[in-house]
């Protein structure tokens, strides 16, 4: 089912798809398992579907609650446009995830999610470990991305367009980046 969810930061609506399962837990008390999955550059939530599906029907079969969203990034599938071309990147897509992810897991009286990025997706998810701790994740699944991943083959792709910015200057990202987390600091 297609849903959307306005980012507080730019106020811009991320469109997002959500599969569960029709039982809800066996024991009283017991926590769902929530799965947030993010795509890759040229992708879009719906490249989940089969992954969802599969999660779903192996919760019901064990009699466990489970749900699994998949978001369309700003700027793909059914996602609402940034109006400045620059802020597509990386970054930008993390600190509009945060609230998606914190609003997600409150729904379900939970800290924590399951997180599954691809190429991109991972990125963004290494990234909001990074800007946020990771605490926000219970796991995080990386595909089609490792834990390193050189600069210029991230500029080879477009993901990198941002230019660096020498140590005592404030990215253009800076506010927006305080705002999320307060304690990180510069950019």
């Amino acid at each position: 089912m297609e849903r959307s969810f306005v980012c507080p930061i730019q106020e811009k609506k991320m469109a997002y798809y959500e599969w569960r399962s029709t039982k809800q837990p066996a024991k009283e008390g017991s926590k769902p398992q929530v799965v947030v999955c993010v795509h890759g550059l040229s992708q879009n939530g719906h490249v989940f579907e089969f992954l969802a599906h599969g999660l779903v029907e192996d919760a019901e079969k064990r009699g466990t609650e489970c749900h699994v969203y998949a978001v369309d990034l700003v700027g793909r599938g059914n996602s609402e446009w940034l109006d400045d071309r620059s802020l597509y990147n990386p970054g930008t897509y993390a600190l509009h995830m945060i609230p998606f992810i914190e609003e997600i897991a409150k729904q379900h009286g939970l800290s924590s999610v399951n997180y599954v990025g691809t190429s991109l997706g991972g990125i963004t998810g290494m990234l909001i470990c990074f800007m946020n701790k990771g605490h926000l994740f219970e796991k995080l699944i990386l595909n089609d991305i490792g834990g390193f991943v050189p600069s210029k083959s991230l500029q080879r792709i477009d993901i990198l367009p941002m230019p660096r910015y020498p140590p005592r200057t404030i990215c253009p990202l800076h506010k927006i980046c305080n705002k999320t987390n307060p304690q990180r600091g510069r950019c």
